[in-house]
């Protein structure tokens, strides 16, 4: 059901912002993912996971272009925070991906996080 959707997209969300605050993420996180191997990536890629799959949930639910019910901005607002996290979590997981030395691997994410930003001002791809 999509009530079942959303708890589930909200329960992803949290688990993505847990993964985020607990690798370290921040200040000081990619100099440190350097030395601490791939711990600090491991979770960022743990965290990105259930960022893509809270964010999978909600495709093609229908986004309330003004008036719309209380369901439809929940939606709404959970498709952004997903998302949000998701860029971080790309942001950082591009860092130490580098720093790891796996250019290829950044470059993927890379992508990715092009695809993840035009998506977001491609107001037809919601």
């Amino acid at each position: 059901s999509a009530a079942m959707e959303e708890c589930a997209a909200a329960c992803r969300l949290d688990l993505a912002t847990f993964y985020l605050s607990s690798s370290g993420a921040g200040a000081g996180a990619t100099a440190a993912a350097g030395t601490a191997g791939g711990g600090h990536r491991a979770r960022l890629e743990s965290g990105l996971t259930h960022a893509r799959a809270g964010l999978s949930l909600l495709q093609g639910r229908p986004v309330a272009s003004g008036g719309g019910d209380a369901d439809d901005s929940l939606v709404a607002s959970l498709r952004r925070d997903l998302a949000d996290a998701a860029e971080r979590l790309l942001r950082e997981l591009i860092r130490a991906t580098a720093v790891a030395g796996n250019s290829s691997r950044a470059e993927t994410l890379k992508e990715e996080y092009r695809a993840l930003l035009s998506s977001r001002t491609d107001p037809k791809s919601r």
